[in-house]
């Protein structure tokens, strides 16, 4: 009998023994390896990020250290995309004078009827210096509250609180002046009319229309975008491929000599104010892709 029951146990451990092995081992053992070796793959696998593309806001006194490089273009081959930069200056040819009238009254409705009149002496001096109508747009009109801080007795604690002390008013237009040379008598004429209302916050000189000179700006653009291509492909040890594309990121930009404001309050003078215009620089950008032979 006891010979018997060693047979038994002998064929079940025999069978159990071919079970496990036609399941493939222990099942989680399997499943281990497999998650192994996915994650090998995984890491080993090169992940290839295209270069970033480049929006139209782009700043430009970045694009001026000649931004650019080597890089994976759109179509997933290798490239070399660059920005070129187009500039001139010139002289120019309209001034933005930004005027304004700021008035304190205890009351709301006086405050308004004083900033009117002084704007309205304002807008007539300027046109009495040849500035179009049409050369004049508000930019800005605001009535709003002053307060002082008082202390007060408050059960026998003395506490800060908000005292109305009245209304200010504040408009603001700006004025295109097309005569350059007669800047400053327009500054001066505006601001004697406004009196101790009148508020000059600054000017500035840009060209009017610059779209004759976008040929040139233009050229220059390409011509720079092409000879960084070429520096690059040189440094790389690389032959420059053709241009894949070229896109214009923006528009010309003057970027104009500019007078800070002339304080709160512009007095009369009994002088005519000096101005010089100086020069504005107009720039344009393009974003050039060459492929790599």
């Amino acid at each position: 009998m006891f010979h018997r029951n060693i047979l038994v146990y002998f064929i079940l451990s025999v069978v159990l023994l071919i079970a496990l092995t036609a399941c493939d081992g222990i099942p989680f053992t399997g499943s281990d390896k497999t998650s192994e070796a996915e994650l090998d793959k995984s890491i080993l696998e090169p992940v290839y990020t295209p270069a970033p593309r480049t929006s139209g806001s782009s700043d430009l006194s970045k694009m001026d250290s000649g931004v650019g490089g080597l890089s994976l273009v759109d179509n997933g081959s290798r490239g070399i995309v660059v920005h070129g930069i187009g500039s001139v200056s010139v002289a120019p040819d309209v001034a933005i004078l930004s005027v304004g009238v700021e008035v304190f009254s205890a009351s709301v409705n006086e405050a308004r009827k004083q900033a009117a009149k002084a704007m309205d002496d304002v807008m007539e001096a300027a046109k009495s210096e040849g500035v179009l109508s049409k050369d004049i747009e508000t930019t800005m009109f605001s009535i709003y509250p002053r307060y002082n801080y008082e202390e007060v007795e408050v059960d026998g604690r003395r506490i800060g609180q908000q005292v109305l002390t009245g209304y200010v008013v504040s408009n603001t237009a700006l004025i295109k002046i097309r005569n350059v040379s007669k800047v400053g008598e327009v500054i001066d004429k505006t601001s004697e009319s406004g009196g101790d209302y009148s508020r000059i916050n600054g000017i500035d000189f840009n060209v009017d229309d610059p779209s004759m000179m976008m040929q040139g700006l233009r050229r220059q653009a390409v011509e720079d975008a092409v000879e960084k291509a070429n520096q690059y492909a040189l440094l790389a040890g690389v032959s420059l491929g053709e241009l894949i594309s070229l896109s214009e990121v923006s528009a010309p930009d003057p970027l104009a000599q500019s007078e800070g404001g002339f304080g709160m309050r512009a007095m009369a003078a009994p002088m005519t104010s000096s101005i010089s215009p100086g020069e504005s620089k107009l720039r344009l950008a393009v974003i050039a892709k060459f492929s790599i032979e």
